[in-house]
């Protein structure tokens, strides 16, 4: 079996036509950390933690590297309660 960590993703589209995606090296930073904040801001549902530990989902992003006495803090995703 190909190694999955070597191999590259493919989109495969409801009407059956599929694409192979190329896989972006962390160190070629083509994109910025930010488009990636702003998708998951937009679609937490992206982040298959229901998949890791099914009590903790479904995810509702609640803020953004939120400034503290500590310094930056990371994105905050929290559970959506209203499930």
């Amino acid at each position: 079996m190909e190694n999955r960590r070597y191999s590259d993703p493919l989109i495969v589209y409801k009407d059956g036509r599929t694409r192979t995606v190329r896989r972006v090296p962390f160190t070629e930073r083509t994109l910025q950390e930010g488009w990636l904040q702003d998708l998951l801001e937009r679609r937490p549902e992206l982040l298959p933690i229901e998949d890791m530990e099914p009590a903790f989902g479904p995810l509702i992003a609640t803020g953004r590297e939120v400034g503290t006495a500590a310094g930056m803090g990371q994105p905050s995703i929290q559970q959506d309660e209203r499930r």
